[in-house]
């Protein structure tokens, strides 16, 4: 819920990020690349992630895309299967201290730690 507009206006153009709209015309996700390398993208629902990832393998060089889903997520997982995705072994969550009131089915990709 924080304003990051300044931080991503530094970095954010037409030809490195992209906005996904939800029917009512507000922001439904978001996929931006940082100077630094890496991308972040975050999605509201399924199908605003699955159009983010979609519109990255058609204009990408990359030769593999790799993202990170949190295994929570399993809705998030399941779809990315059903469109295609291959699941690889991951790593361990760590979490400290008390436990978060956050959304892992929102999450389909981290970035920039520092960012919050």
């Amino acid at each position: 819920g924080e304003d990051r507009a300044s931080i991503l206006r530094g970095f954010a153009d037409p030809a490195t990020s992209r906005v996904a709209e939800r029917a009512d015309g507000t922001v439904g996700g978001f996929l931006v690349r940082a100077p630094w390398g890496g991308r972040a993208l975050i999605a509201a629902a399924p199908e605003q992630a699955l159009a983010l990832l979609d519109w990255r393998r058609r204009t990408t060089s990359d030769r593999q895309i790799t993202i990170a889903v949190l295994e929570q997520n399993m809705d998030g997982r399941a779809r990315l299967a059903e469109a295609g995705w291959a699941e690889r072994p991951g790593g361990p969550r760590m979490i400290r201290g008390a436990g978060l009131d956050w959304r892992p089915d929102w999450i389909y990709g981290q970035f920039g730690g520092a960012l919050g």
